[in-house]
């Protein structure tokens, strides 16, 4: 083991040799240098020099080209493919471009099948024997606008039509427009149900047709007048139009019993039944294997239970349908084959009914505004077209005559539509009654809001009428308001007057008359001038012709005292 003293010696050594290598230093970063020299020169041959290896970078591409335009397809799909106001966007261009494009197509297609139609003729064709004509047609109340039509299409498809018509000259054109395979026989709508003579019970009815069915068809042709057995003519179908025609909107607590509710039902309700009731068994007579077939037209707002202003007509059309509907279902238990059908109507393409509808001086402050609104509806176009006649005709021609009818007949259980607005009013007859108060009310808001806004009271003409003096002071006691009429002018004077009557002063009658509808107006010019010819100058002819009573007679004033009277009088109007 070392000493201390070889220690020190070492790290003496170690001192001088680090201290003799400073010098050394600054050769220091060659060394590697050197190192790498010598051991190439001893080393192995140096390796080839590898290729470079160059990198060119790709050319740029060129520009794509311009995309192509959008079509439309790629414009509804940037639509559905964005927010919620897109797709909302798209859905309504999408439901109006269908809804657009329905209604054209179902155009195209209406014309299409009307065309058809005109060319091809019934599945069924009417039986014709030997050139004789044998099935008939019943029109009951042909002289409704809508039985001439029907009639001449029944004649055209090869029928004989019966029509009554309600006056004897009716019935005379009626059979005149034909082509001699119709006879129309007179018949009052009341006398069957209130005959006034034995000429008018139903019986007799059935007597008159069975004359005309023994009768050669064409009523033009020559030779007898009355046709064989073998070419006799039945009964195979009837048509009733006696339910159609509506009464003028009344209201219920001023409807007139006797005079209009009673003949009216009459008319429209009892006489078609009774009708119906005895040709039942006339056609059940018929050999020829055909079903019997009562085809009843109704007007479908009438339908409507409980249609305001129109109750006699919804009464007598209720009625009906409940009575036919009970025949029908008592024939089809009884294994009848009659096909009872019911046809309510609705908007035709018509000359329409004018009337004129009046309300009673004390029904105006309750029912104006209502009674209004119902008669500007009457006669009027609805939001839909209006069926064309020849549409119904061809709807009862094929109720009648064709396969798709039975089907309809079975389905519907008889009670068909027809006409504008005639599926409409059978939706609503389905609502509760309360949402049906609404709709029935709705048109007397916007008459009263209407009314309103524009500052007019309820409709309400004046009227005048003459009352005696004693009728007229009993008013006035009760009536403060009075309107005095303006003084009547005095004629001028004649050349040679005798005598004139006296200028007529304002009496309690005529204030009477005046006071008797405080609201109204002032006598017009028109009354005025009624009164001047009524009463003063045809009292001065009179005079001047010296016809006149003496109790009537006084003196006649000066000129002048006269023409300032009547300047006084002419200024006052």
């Amino acid at each position: 083991m070392p000493t201390i003293e070889e220690l020190e010696e070492y790290i003496a050594e170690v001192e001088n040799y680090i201290a003799s290598l400073l010098p050394a230093l600054e050769t220091l970063p060659s060394l590697p240098q050197r190192i790498f020299d010598e051991l190439q020169r001893f080393g192995p041959p140096s390796l080839p020099a590898f290729p470079t290896l160059t990198i060119h970078p790709p050319a740029p591409p060129p520009p794509p080209p311009p995309p192509p335009p959008k079509g439309w397809s790629d414009w509804l799909g940037d639509l559905v493919g964005g927010g919620t106001m897109r797709k909302l966007t798209a859905g309504v261009v999408l439901s109006a471009g269908l809804g657009l494009a329905s209604m054209y197509g179902y155009k195209r297609w209406r014309l299409h099948v009307l065309k058809k139609r005109r060319t091809s003729k019934l599945l069924r064709t009417p039986l014709i024997t030997d050139g004789h004509r044998r099935e008939v047609i019943v029109v009951l109340g042909a002289d409704h606008p809508l039985g001439q039509p029907i009639c001449a299409s029944l004649e055209k498809q090869g029928y004989i039509v019966i029509a009554t018509a309600s006056t004897p000259s009716y019935a005379s054109k009626l059979s005149k427009a034909s082509s001699g395979f119709l006879r129309a026989l007179p018949l009052e709508p009341a006398a069957p149900v209130i005959p006034t003579s034995p000429e008018d019970a139903p019986a007799n009815f059935t007597t008159k047709l069975q004359v005309a069915l023994s009768q050669t068809f064409p009523t033009t042709a020559a030779g007898d007048p009355y046709v064989s057995a073998q070419h006799l003519p039945y009964v195979t179908g009837v048509i009733s139009l006696m339910s159609l025609p509506s009464p003028a909107p009344t209201p219920v607590a001023h409807l007139p019993m006797t005079d209009e509710y009673l003949p009216y039902m009459v008319a429209s309700h009892f006489t078609p039944i009774m009708l119906l009731q005895s040709l039942l068994p006339i056609m059940h007579r018929s050999p020829l294997g055909r079903a019997p077939t009562i085809i009843a037209l109704v007007p479908a707002l009438s339908c409507l239970p409980g249609t305001p202003f129109s109750a006699a007509s919804s009464a007598s059309a209720q009625a009906t349908k409940s009575m036919l509907s009970s025949m029908r279902r008592e024939l089809a238990q009884a294994h009848d084959p009659t096909k009872l059908i019911t046809l309510n109507v609705g908007t035709i393409a018509l000359p329409s009914e004018g009337f004129e509808a009046t309300l009673p001086p004390d029904a105006h402050d309750k029912y104006a505004s209502s009674f209004e609104a119902a008669l500007a509806s009457v006669g009027k176009r609805t939001w839909t077209n209006p069926y064309r006649v020849t549409r119904v005709i061809e709807k009862i021609l094929r109720l009648s005559d064709t396969p798709i009818g039975t089907a309809l007949y079975w389905i519907k259980g008889g009670n068909l539509n027809v006409g504008s607005g005639a599926h409409l009013y059978a939706t609503f007859a389905r609502l509760p009654a309360p949402l049906l108060d609404v709709l029935f009310a709705i048109p007397t808001w916007v008459a009263t809001l209407r009314a309103r806004l524009t500052f007019i009271l309820p409709l309400r003409r004046p009227t005048f009428k003459r009352t005696s003096a004693r009728q007229s002071e009993k008013k006035d006691e009760k009536k403060q308001l009075t309107i005095e009429p303006a003084p009547l002018p005095v004629p001028p004077p004649a050349r040679a007057p005798a005598v004139a009557p006296v200028a007529p002063q304002p009496a309690a009658g005529s204030a009477a008359h005046a006071a008797e509808d405080p609201l109204s107006e002032p006598e017009s010019d028109l009354s005025l001038e009624e009164h001047e010819h009524s009463g003063s100058e045809s009292e001065w002819e009179k005079v001047r012709e010296g016809g006149e009573a003496a109790s009537s007679r006084v003196e006649t004033p000066a000129p002048a005292e006269e023409s300032a009277e009547a300047n006084q009088a002419w200024r006052s109007l």
